[in-house]
């Protein structure tokens, strides 16, 4: 074989490892914490409506869209709510609860469960008031109530925090830890 077929062949053979190496997925890495937590945060401002997800007395679960307040610094959550709901019958039977938001245009999601508390307080009250108070609550603060979601486990799907494609399980912060 002479010399230039023989260079023209091992040209080609780098290349094929090359462009086969290149075209397998990036190796699984594990984002950090806070990471994970700034995406959450992000997709949450950038998705302001939420399903909040709850259990009713047969057990099935419930959801319905709202709209929380954005998470504070210990990541409680906050939702305004009408007293006469069912959520709020539900939480007062079964706390645990999940807020699911999303965004279809990016194929991301965040699920946050936790355990959900009811406040009828004055303090609440005037401390979170809804961006549409005078829409939904023309009598505020009669038939204002709100709800804390204190977490307990998030997860995550964006592309900077990527699912493990083995196992497509997502991203994960405990807050009981």
């Amino acid at each position: 074989m002479n010399t230039r077929v023989l260079a023209s062949l091992v040209v080609a053979a780098v290349s094929l490892n090359v462009l086969v190496s290149n075209s397998q997925e990036p190796e699984y890495r594990q984002p950090t914490r806070e990471e994970i937590l700034t995406a959450a945060r992000k997709l949450m401002a950038e998705d302001f409506n939420a399903a909040l997800v709850t259990v009713d007395s047969e057990g099935q679960p419930r959801a319905r869209t709202v709209e929380p307040f954005s998470p504070e610094d210990d990541w409680t959550i906050w939702v305004a709510t009408n007293p006469l709901t069912r959520k709020v019958a539900e939480i007062a039977e079964n706390s645990k609860v999940t807020l699911y938001y999303d965004d279809d245009a990016a194929g991301t999601y965040l699920a946050i469960m936790g355990t959900a508390t009811i406040h009828d307080d004055p303090e609440s009250k005037a401390r979170l008031k809804h961006r549409l108070l005078d829409v939904f609550w023309p009598n505020y603060p009669e038939g204002y109530l709100l709800i804390s979601v204190k977490p307990i486990w998030l997860e995550i799907m964006t592309p900077e925090i990527p699912i493990d494609m083995k196992t497509w399980r997502p991203q994960a912060v405990r807050f009981d830890e």
